[in-house]
């Protein structure tokens, strides 16, 4: 039978050699359980790359418009906002878009039990 780790801080359930002996006979393994607050915790940390990589992609079209509007010229101000337009409607629509898609159907597969299509 597993047994909870008081050194693990997610409170998971290890594994022991009687799981591998159940799972050779053909039993189910008992699942993992997590509490309410572990899994909070681990989708908190998944997400913080792609949160930093989204503000640190908008910084770079804020830093455009602080250094150009402090410029005389209006028409390099103007220039700055034509530019982030068309880099957002060109590049991260379209990379966007691919995203979702991409989501779909790696999703399906995952449900499908298909994890070379998942890319793992």
């Amino acid at each position: 039978m597993p047994t909870k780790s008081a050194t693990d801080p997610n409170n998971r359930v290890e594994e022991t050699d009687n799981d591998y002996l159940d799972m050779k006979q053909g039993l189910q393994p008992q699942q993992t359980v997590l509490t309410w607050h572990a899994t909070f915790n681990e989708v908190i940390a998944a997400s913080i790359p792609t949160v930093l990589s989204n503000i640190f992609l908008f910084l770079i079209q804020i830093c455009n418009i602080y250094f150009m509007g402090r410029q005389i010229d209006q028409n390099l101000m103007a220039a700055v906002g034509m530019g982030n337009m068309l880099i957002n409607v060109i590049c991260f629509a379209v990379c966007q878009g691919f995203n979702g898609t991409i989501e779909t159907f790696v999703s399906q597969s995952f449900g499908g039990g298909d994890g070379y299509m998942c890319g793992v």
